[in-house]
């Protein structure tokens, strides 16, 4: 489904399309006001940087660059450097220093000549598949059902020699990959799609100190892993304890008399349990559908059934780690850029200011598409991210103890099928700091968070959300947990919809776990959602939001009702306390600005109920369609004390706004939108429903 856009009622039944412009031809170059513009066509004849002898490398660029930067006598305007269209391998991570730095006066810009006409690759194409044979080594490990599908390339043969390690002790990549039709393939798993189960796991006493000691053997539930004894590196993913905590691990050894694994090196964190669910991949007798392959690393083959009854001359082997790096650069973009086919991070900066990402691709990276890393006023904007390993951008700035704002933004980003590999905590997009900004994205189909936050002051805002923690259970799209100083955060204008409860655990649309505090939540649309929000009794608002098809729209938890709640670790873990007793909360600007975090260190203190003004507080609300009560307190513990919580003029179970309600923006306006600095459009984005069941249904 394209772009479009949603009734106010947020019911979703009708559509209307937004106007559309394609942007596949638009050029970049010759800008008007630049001050000096450089040609590079990178792998051509070493030329003057003119459109007739473009550079052929980025080091005569970059110097090129420098000088003109650092010219007394250039006029103001921008230094930039266009790229002439065509694909080109990077065989080596292109660094830039803060010797590559623009200024106020001579901001720099990296840009293709035409948008999306730049490819930077760090995959190599894949040497032509032939017939598989009977006398091919790999012959009887394959299934016989899909020999006569599978073709080989033998990599080594035609020069390629570094293959990667799919994994060792726990610990993933970077190591290649197969990229066709432009998509990363699936490394030979079973099951194909979904998860086997656990049948039990070995019993383990606990330490000398009380403490339990994870297992690292357990029983398959199924017949099938008896067939991976002879597989040479055998490997699992999955949720191997918990349904919100996925690991990947390595397996030393197969017992089909027991139907017992034991991992080999680190595993999973928690351990393995009865309601563990995973899959197992590398395995080259589980090659039995299209799409999926297989790289015989020892011997420099690959193993591969087609999506498609040819050779793809797109196709490519992930070879380079990392693309961009920088480190320390100011007044910097990069436009209209495609980065593609890496095994590691396809771009990221570590410190320097004003970083620009604009209206570029990212597109099958193993690990993460972008980190920037303490460079204020940076952002992400108008760019496509999709296929990677682990999570789509990654952000970090500010300064959380003096609440400095960062200036940093991910915004009008397409971002989906991300955390291919990291199952759970790899989101869309991920922040850590203060005055962080996400907003006009359009985000879905992944297995856990959509957006992963922690620090102070960010702005989630005008976002649509769907069809994430397609995998995961008790997770939200929007997630944070176990502080209750994330004073300042806002989540306002989204429009989450369509996020069930894989294997009937809950799955939230906004998840404020443990105790987390200090979040405003207002002119949001919750439809079709399992539970909208989940939250604590301290410092959050709920204000003016819509919630259709939940079940419930909120749930509450946590009150901490009693001055007991704080000493007992069962009920208050250690860090929130921790983190509240290293701020200042008592002096400027803390007691200004949020004075709940002075009345929460008062009730520890001095043994009194918490003052009423820490409330959370759940007003103008309107709910239809969905569970009766628009609040759900889990559990009699939790149940609702004026004290505790604030809760007033919300509409339950009727279509009439309460008074007060403020109408909310049109869907039209919410994710991504049609702008200069789009990469492409429009954009496509249809609802994947893995699971049906809305309702959650406790086990007695």
């Amino acid at each position: 489904m394209k772009k479009k856009s949603a009734l106010l009622s947020g019911g979703g039944a009708a559509f209307g399309a937004l106007a559309m412009s394609v942007f596949a031809a638009m050029p970049l170059s010759a800008e008007r006001g630049d001050a000096v513009e450089f040609f590079l066509k990178p792998g051509a004849p070493e030329g003057d940087g003119s459109m007739s002898a473009p550079f052929g490398s980025f080091a005569a660029a970059q110097t090129a660059v420098r000088k003109a930067v650092a010219d007394p006598s250039l006029k103001a305007g921008a230094v930039s450097v266009t790229l002439l269209d065509g694909k080109y391998f990077i065989n080596k991570e292109i660094r830039f220093a803060k010797e590559d730095s623009g200024t106020a006066a001579h901001p720099v810009k990296w840009r293709a000549k035409t948008r999306g006409g730049v490819r930077l690759t760090g995959g190599i194409p894949v040497p032509k598949l032939k017939k598989l044979t009977p006398d091919d080594p790999a012959w009887a490990r394959i299934p016989e059902e899909s020999r006569a599908k599978v073709g080989v390339a033998d990599l080594k043969a035609a020069g390629i020699s570094d293959y990667g390690v799919v994994q060792a002790n726990g610990f993933g990549g970077p190591y290649m990959e197969l990229v066709w039709d432009g998509k990363l393939q699936t490394l030979a798993r079973w099951p194909n799609d979904g998860f086997t189960g656990i049948a039990s796991v070995e019993i383990i006493p606990p330490g000398p100190d009380g403490k339990k000691i994870p297992a690292k053997k357990f029983v398959y539930a199924d017949d099938r892993p008896s067939r991976w004894v002879d597989e040479p590196a055998p490997y699992g993913n999955g949720f191997f304890c918990y349904n919100w905590a996925a690991a990947r691990v390595a397996f030393k050894s197969i017992d089909p008399a027991t139907k017992t694994i034991e991992q080999q090196g680190r595993g999973s964190s928690y351990g393995y349990s009865k309601i563990g669910f995973w899959f197992g991949y590398n395995l080259l007798c589980e090659l039995d559908s299209p799409g999926e392959y297989y790289i015989d690393r020892s011997a420099g083959r690959l193993y591969y059934w087609p999506t498609t009854n040819r050779n793809d001359p797109e196709a490519a082997l992930t070879t380079t780690c990392n693309l961009f790096m920088l480190n320390s650069v100011s007044n910097v973009s990069f436009s209209g850029l495609v980065f593609e086919n890496c095994r590691g991070t396809a771009f990221s900066a570590r410190g320097g200011e004003g970083v620009q990402i604009v209206a570029c691709t990212f597109r099958n990276v193993g690990s993460r598409a972008v980190t920037i890393d303490r460079a204020p006023k940076s952002r992400v904007a108008g760019c496509d991210i999709s296929y990677c390993g682990a999570g789509g951008v990654t952000m970090a700035g500010g300064d959380m103890k003096t609440l400095s704002r960062s200036g940093m933004a991910v915004e009008n980003c397409h971002i989906h099928h991300y955390a291919l590999l990291e199952l759970t905590y790899a989101p869309a997009v991920r922040l850590y700091g203060c005055g962080i900004a996400v907003r006009h994205c359009t985000i879905h189909d992944g297995p856990h968070t959509a957006v992963l936050f922690g620090g102070r002051e960010h702005d989630i805002s005008w976002n649509e959300i769907h069809s994430v923690c397609l995998d995961a259970g008790e997770m939200g799209a929007v997630y944070c947990g176990r502080d209750w100083t994330l004073c300042g955060n806002r989540i306002d204008a989204n429009y989450f919809h369509d996020i069930y409860n894989p294997r009937n655990q809950r799955n939230r649309a906004i998840m404020l776990d443990d105790g987390a505090a200090g979040i405003t939540m207002t002119s949001n649309r919750f439809v079709r959602v399992a539970e909208a929000i989940s939250l604590s009794a301290i410092g959050n608002v709920i204000e003016n939001n819509l919630f259709q098809s939940n079940f419930p729209p909120i749930s509450a938890w946590q009150k901490w009702e009693n001055h007991d709640d704080y000493t007992n670790p069962r009920y208050t873990h250690k860090q929130l306390l921790d983190i509240l007793a290293a701020l200042p909360v008592h002096k400027e600007p803390w007691k200004s600005r949020y004075p709940y975090l002075g009345m929460i260190d008062d009730a520890i203190k001095t043994g009194v109920m918490r003052d009423p003004a820490t409330r959370t507080a759940i007003r103008r609300n309107i709910a239809f369609d969905g569970a009766t009560n628009l609040v759900q307190f889990m559990y009699a513990k939790y149940a609702y004390t004026p004290e505790t919580w604030l809760v007033e003029n919300n509409t339950e179970n009727d279509r009439t706004p309460p008074k007060g309600f403020a109408p909310l923006p049109p869907c039209s306006a919410i994710g991504v939108q049609n702008t200069p600095e789009r990469a492409t459009w429009p954009i496509d984005h249809p609802v994947t429903i893995k699971c049906s069941n809305l309702v959650y249904r406790r086990k007695q």
